[in-house]
C-alpha cells in the first residue's frame, strides 16, 4: 500500500464536537493528516450531546476524513468513576469489534483507549499519551505493543527516556498548534473593541483559560486589587460550572470590580478577542505537576499568531516553547509579581509589542500542518511493512 494513502484509524473516548481544547486539537489533526494524504477515519464514541452542529462545521475544518461514532452505554445523568468505567469500556468493546476484521491499517489512540486497542492482534500502533498518570505501570504492555509514542511536551519524552527506559527514537515531541489563517487576522483593536463592545479606555489583559484547580485562575483574583486603575481583566466561562461558579462567587465575595467574566464563546470569535486586548495571559501554577511540567495548551500557540505581547507564567512546560525573546515572565502563584509584569508591559509596550512580533513568527513552526508533518514521518518511520 502506498505510503501516500496510509490508512489511520484515530480512536479517542471524547464527546465531539466539545466545548473542550482537546476537540480543536483532535478534528485540526485529523484535518492535516488526511491533507497530507492518509486515508483518515476518527472513530469516536456515540454520547448523548447538547452541540447538534456537525463536527466538521463547529471547528471549521474541511471534510476531508471520515468520523465513525461506534455505540457506548452513556449513562450521562449518572456521573461517578464507575459510569465513567462503564461508558470507557463499553466504548473500548466497540473498538475492538469495529476493528478486529480490518485489514491493513494503522491504530492512532489517544488517551486511556490504548490499553484495549493494544490487545488487537495488529503491530502498527501509535500512542498520543498527553498528561503522565499516577498508574503508569498499567501502560507498560500496551507501551511495548506501540510501535511510538507521541506526547505534546519534551519533558515527558525525556521522562519517558529516562524513567521508563524507553528507546529516545521510540518517542515524538510534537507540541500543540495553530492555524495561523484564523488567529492572524486584519483587525486593529480599537475595530475588534468596537464590534465586540469592550471599553475603548480600558488597558484590558485577556486569558482564555478554564478554572480548573491546576490551571492557576486563582492569580486573577489575588492579582485584581494591585494592578493599575485603568486595566480590565477579561475571562470566559469555560471549563466545569462548578470552578467557574467557585471563582465568580469568590470574586463577588472580595468585591472585585476589574474583572469581566463573559459567556464562553463560540470558537470563531477568540481570535477577534485576542485582538482586542492589550495583553494576552499564559496563567499557571507550581502546585500543580500537570501545569507545571506537562502541558501544552493551545492557547499559547493562538497568543503567539495573535501577535499581542504575552504575560507567562514562568514555568517549565511554557518554557518549552516561550523565551524571554517572544514573552514576559511572571512567578507562579506571586500576585505581587504578576501585576509588577502587567506595569512593565504597559510602561514598556513598544520593546513588548516587538516580543509579540517574534512570538508570531515562532509560531509559524507550530502550525496544525507542521505537527501533522512531523507525526506523518514519524509513522513512517516506524511503520512496518503492511501485508
Amino acid at each position: 500500500m502506498s505510503r501516500s494513502k496510509i490508512k489511520i484509524f484515530y480512536a479517542v473516548n471524547a464527546r465531539i464536537p466539545t466545548e473542550k481544547a482537546h476537540g480543536i486539537q483532535i478534528m485540526k489533526t485529523c484535518e492535516s493528516l488526511s491533507d497530507l494524504g492518509a486515508d483518515i477515519t476518527l472513530i469516536i464514541p456515540r454520547r448523548f450531546n447538547d452541540i447538534k452542529i456537525s463536527p466538521y462545521d463547529y471547528y471549521g475544518v474541511k471534510n476531508n476524513f471520515k468520523i465513525k461514532k461506534l455505540p457506548v452505554l452513556d449513562i450521562f445523568f449518572l456521573d461517578s468513576s464507575l459510569f465513567f468505567f462503564i461508558k470507557t469500556f463499553s466504548f473500548a468493546v466497540s473498538c475492538f469489534l469495529y476493528l478486529l476484521f480490518k485489514r491493513n491499517y494503522i491504530i492512532y489512540a489517544r488517551g486511556e483507549i490504548i490499553l484495549s486497542l493494544a490487545k488487537l492482534p495488529v503491530r502498527n500502533i501509535f500512542w498520543e499519551a498527553h498528561i503522565k498518570t499516577d498508574k503508569f505501570s498499567v501502560y507498560k504492555k500496551a507501551i511495548k505493543k506501540t510501535r511510538g509514542l507521541i506526547v505534546v511536551n519534551q519533558y515527558f519524552k525525556n521522562e519517558l527516556v529516562r524513567d521508563y527506559g524507553l528507546p529516545e527514537e521510540k518517542v515524538l515531541w510534537a507540541p500543540d498548534g495553530v492555524d495561523i489563517n484564523i488567529f492572524d487576522i486584519k483587525i486593529s483593536k480599537k475595530e475588534a473593541r468596537k464590534i465586540l463592545n469592550l471599553p475603548a479606555d480600558k488597558k484590558i489583559i485577556l486569558s482564555s483559560t478554564s478554572f480548573l484547580p491546576w490551571k492557576g485562575a486563582d492569580i486573577f483574583l489575588k492579582s485584581a486589587r494591585l494592578l493599575p486603575g485603568d486595566c480590565l481583566i477579561l475571562l470566559f466561562k469555560t471549563g466545569e460550572k462548578e470552578y467557574v461558579n467557585n471563582f465568580i462567587t469568590e470574586k463577588e465575595k472580595k468585591s472585585i470590580k476589574n474583572i469581566l467574566i463573559l459567556e464562553k464563546q463560540p470558537y470563531e470569535k477568540i481570535p477577534l478577542y485576542l485582538k482586542s486586548a492589550d495583553a494576552l495571559i499564559l496563567n499557571g501554577t507550581n502546585r500543580s505537576d500537570i501545569s507545571r511540567y506537562y502541558t501544552s495548551p493551545l492557547k499559547m500557540f493562538e497568543y503567539m499568531a495573535s501577535q499581542r505581547p504575552i504575560l507567562s507564567a514562568d514555568t517549565p512546560s511554557f518554557r518549552e516553547v516561550l523565551n524571554e525573546g517572544n514573552a514576559v515572565f511572571y512567578e507562579p502563584d506571586n500576585a505581587d509579581d504578576f501585576a509588577a509584569k502587567i506595569n512593565f508591559i504597559f510602561n514598556n509596550y513598544q520593546i513588548c509589542e516587538k516580543k509579540s512580533m517574534i512570538a508570531f513568527n515562532n509560531s509559524l513552526k507550530f502550525t496544525w500542518q507542521k505537527r501533522a508533518e512531523t507525526i506523518m514521518k514519524f509513522i513512517n518511520q516506524k511503520n512496518l511493512p503492511i501485508k
